[in-house]
């Protein structure tokens, strides 16, 4: 499911599904990347939205869609953080989104799935697939029904465009290409 209407739509007409808004203020989007060959950058994003749908049939995840704002990432230094927003990364001016769809779901035992999807960054998009970890289910002080749930996945930048690098003095490059990506979502059941 591409659209988040679909989403929402699905889960109205079919009482199966409920759909869960993800809360941003207790979820976070990190990732992590090497750095001159000899230390690891880590960063994140503090703006994002999304929707998760359950299906209580099979007891399990069914879909998600996740619309990342570009210009949030936050790697804790300003200069870099421009660096990363400018053209020669992200172009937040042109592509100020980045997105993960998904409708297809796969369980591999004891709450552990991996959600298979389509990345779009930059221009590019690109299947990934999420290796998630169902944390749990509980209410909270205000009633509201909360689901928890931690996801890794790797990507190649280069796959996205996202080719800049320098050589550094001492031999090698200084940004590697392996990606490692973090969620940590909790999602709140829509009513």
């Amino acid at each position: 499911m591409s659209d988040p209407n679909e989403l929402r739509r699905a889960a109205a007409t079919q009482q199966h599904l409920t759909r869960w808004a993800i809360d941003p203020a207790h979820s976070e989007i990190r990732f992590s990347i090497r750095h001159m060959m000899v230390s690891t950058v880590k960063g994140k994003f503090g703006t994002f939205l999304g929707d998760l749908i359950y299906d209580h049939h099979l007891e399990q995840p069914a879909g998600v869609i996740v619309e990342i704002d570009a210009a949030s990432v936050d790697t804790g230094q300003v200069q870099r953080d421009i660096h990363l927003r400018s053209g020669d990364f992200f172009d937040v001016e042109n592509h100020p989104h980045i997105r993960f769809a998904s409708r297809h779901v796969e369980s591999i035992g004891n709450n552990h799935y991996q959600v298979h999807g389509e990345l779009r960054l930059l221009r590019e998009t690109r299947p990934v697939v999420l290796d998630v970890t169902f944390e749990g289910i509980g209410e909270d002080p205000d009633g509201n029904m909360r689901a928890s749930f931690s996801a890794t996945t790797e990507i190649d930048r280069h796959e996205f465009g996202l080719t800049w690098n320098r050589s550094v003095e001492a031999g090698g490059l200084m940004v590697g290409d392996s990606v490692r990506i973090y969620l940590e979502i909790q999602a709140i059941q829509q009513h």
